[in-house]
């Protein structure tokens, strides 16, 4: 075979074969991923997913309607793309990178089955990550934007902004939140200088929110195409999950609207002439919207692995704010009185985790444990213990060992509740530990 100027080339541009969604930000790509999965499979609708990183199973970066792929095709992936890294390193192209590899195996995995759509999401940024060879996807989503692998993308929200936008492709539709006003500075002009249509997802279009526990929040989100308002349900105890789900549903309109993706859920071709026939089809695909984002289960999202013990994978400064809003609502006993709050926190070395405390500590725990993240990139447990006592937390335990400090989370629990977050690699952990428990 000739010479190929990458290996995705050289196996044929397998992404140009299916339809894509493609997602940036810095927090909720993985949520708005599994809303919309939810969603198309509502419809009927086969949806692939990659994401990253994986929580316990390096194939939950691949899959389709919600089942990762089989082991076999795994393992067949593999060594198609290794052929081809080996084949072109031959011609003195460097080794595609880790998360490059998987992408490419995704890229092949999809090509292969078709699913109806496929929603990706980056790796790291977006001008120059790996999936952004993606030419021409269905839409382009960017969620939050806030600090974060700021060694890579920049020290100031407008450079972390500008990188994510840089998914944004001429003519193609973009859904942004646009929560912080120079984030949504840098998206706006960057869609206005490609001409890609923008449509904005801000606070404002998320109205009605009561949390209803156990069964969930009740929320509704205004329409991008009109004035109704969509009556939804979510199930968990995430407030942050609302905008999430915001932003998938509004996704979800514009596919419908500027994309022929939901067209036979519909049963025939939409003639928008009748008056009626709109109001029947807006219903309809509202219970769509209702069905998909009540269905919806991502692990690790404020998740209630046990009753009452929250687990969640917020990672960096903003994750841990809306993590602690969420959980703030949870401890609310009602009657004036916050419930007793243990935290388990650990965290990885690269991340800015004193402030990660300090808005923790700000929930003024009963007990924090201190414990380490598994793997080379773990900071110390003594270091986390020091810093949550300089912020005012006055009962510190440190354990290393994150299965033994879970056990005594559940010790020290009594009638209270347990969170536990700091690291996506501690929750993923710590669920595992969890399930094979139960």
């Amino acid at each position: 075979m000739p010479y190929q100027n990458s290996p995705k080339e050289y196996l044929g541009n397998p992404d140009r074969t299916y339809a894509s969604v493609h997602i940036a930000g810095t927090n909720g790509k993985g949520s708005v991923c599994a809303f919309l999965t939810s969603i198309c499979r509502e419809a009927g609708l086969s949806a692939g997913m990659f994401t990253s990183p994986h929580l316990t199973d390096m194939r939950e970066r691949m899959q389709i309607d919600g089942e990762m792929i089989p082991e076999e095709t795994f393992a067949e992936i593999f060594f198609r793309v290794r052929g081809a890294a080996e084949a072109l390193a031959k011609e003195g192209l460097s080794h595609p990178s880790y998360f490059e590899f998987l992408y490419l195996m995704a890229c092949c995995y999809f090509a292969e089955k078709q699913p109806d759509v496929v929603l990706v999401e980056t790796g790291l940024g977006g001008r120059l990550d790996a999936t952004n060879t993606l030419e021409r996807p269905l839409v382009t989503v960017i969620t939050s934007v806030s600090l974060d692998h700021m060694q890579y993308l920049g020290t100031t929200v407008p450079k972390i902004a500008f990188e994510k936008a840089g998914i944004l492709k001429p003519g193609v539709p973009a859904v942004a939140w646009c929560g912080d006003p120079e984030a949504a500075a840098v998206i706006g002009k960057r869609a206005r200088e490609i001409g890609a249509p923008l449509f904005r997802v801000t606070e404002e279009d998320i109205r009605e929110v009561f949390v209803n526990r156990p069964s969930g929040i009740d929320f509704s989100v205004r329409s991008g195409y009109d004035s109704r308002q969509i009556r939804l349900r979510m199930p968990g105890a995430a407030l942050f999950q609302t905008e999430n789900a915001a932003l998938a549903v509004r996704t979800a309109e514009v596919l419908w609207h500027e994309s022929g993706l939901f067209a036979n859920f519909f049963g025939q071709e939409r003639e928008m002439s009748s008056g009626e026939r709109q109001d029947a089809e807006a219903a309809r695909f509202d219970e769509l919207l209702r069905s998909g984002i009540r269905r919806m289960r991502w692990p690790c999202r404020m998740e209630e692995i046990l009753p009452d013990v929250y687990l969640d994978g917020a990672h960096n400064e903003d994750g841990i704010r809306r993590f602690a809003e969420s959980m703030e609502r949870v401890l609310d006993g009602g009657d004036g009185e916050p419930r007793r709050f243990v935290l388990l926190f650990g965290a990885v070395n690269d991340k800015d985790y004193g402030a990660m405390i300090r808005r923790l500590a700000a929930i003024r725990p009963s007990l924090v444990i201190a414990t380490e993240v598994p793997g080379s990139r773990k900071a110390a447990a003594e270091e986390f213990a020091e810093a949550f006592a300089g912020n005012g937390v006055r009962k510190i335990k440190t354990i290393k060992n994150a299965e033994e400090a879970f056990a005594e989370a559940l010790e020290e629990k009594s009638d209270g509740v347990v969170g536990i977050c700091g690291s996506l690699y501690l929750a993923g952990r710590i669920r595992e530990v969890c399930c094979d428990q139960l």
